[in-house]
């Protein structure tokens, strides 16, 4: 870490702008990182491979359940821990992921472990990228973990509700108008 903080020092001259400039490469691989995993757990694919993978006779369902399968089990030892303790909450969640178009079996199991694993990523990158700033209290950084922890249990609830959106939209769309069928 430091040798990066030496080129870094170099390249920008100040050390306090060297900083700076690592937190923000930081943060730009951080998002691009979860961006990433957040394309593979959610099973977002190009809609040429899914049409090629399904003439090759896989389903492009299948690869979409596997991953929830094995969120699903890695999950399992918090479980209890993770996942609502009143049926009628887990069921409103199911009926949500239904409105989005998420109907594995998994999808509330994996919805919830997406948000722990969300929350504990930001909040430990928070935390690491709090050594890179000295300069803060140790209250200070308890605040930023606190924060992107909550902003991390928060991220999936709003891609959630703009899924159900997207996906009320499309399906408004697709219906034709009622004063055209008369």
């Amino acid at each position: 870490m430091e040798y990066l903080m030496e080129i870094a020092t170099r390249i920008m001259g100040e050390q306090e702008n060297a900083r700076l400039l690592l937190a923000a490469a930081f943060g730009c691989a951080i998002i691009l990182f979860l961006t990433g995993c957040f394309f593979v757990i959610s099973g977002i694919q190009n809609p040429l491979r899914k049409r090629l993978r399904s003439i090759a006779g896989e389903t492009p369902v299948s690869s979409v359940r596997k991953q929830s399968d094995t969120l699903a089990k890695a999950i399992q030892p918090v479980n209890s821990l993770v996942m609502p303790g009143k049926e009628a909450e887990t069921s409103k969640m199911a009926a949500r992921l239904r409105q989005a178009g998420y109907r594995s079996s998994n999808a509330v199991t994996s919805f919830y472990g997406t948000k722990l694993i969300l929350a504990l990523s930001f909040g430990g990158l928070t935390l690491f990228a709090a050594t890179l700033f000295p300069r803060f209290s140790v209250m200070q950084v308890v605040y930023g973990v606190l924060l992107a922890s909550f902003f991390g249990v928060v991220l999936p609830n709003i891609i959630l509700a703009s899924k159900i959106e997207k996906r009320r939209t499309a399906i408004m769309n697709g219906f034709p108008d009622t004063l055209d069928l008369l």
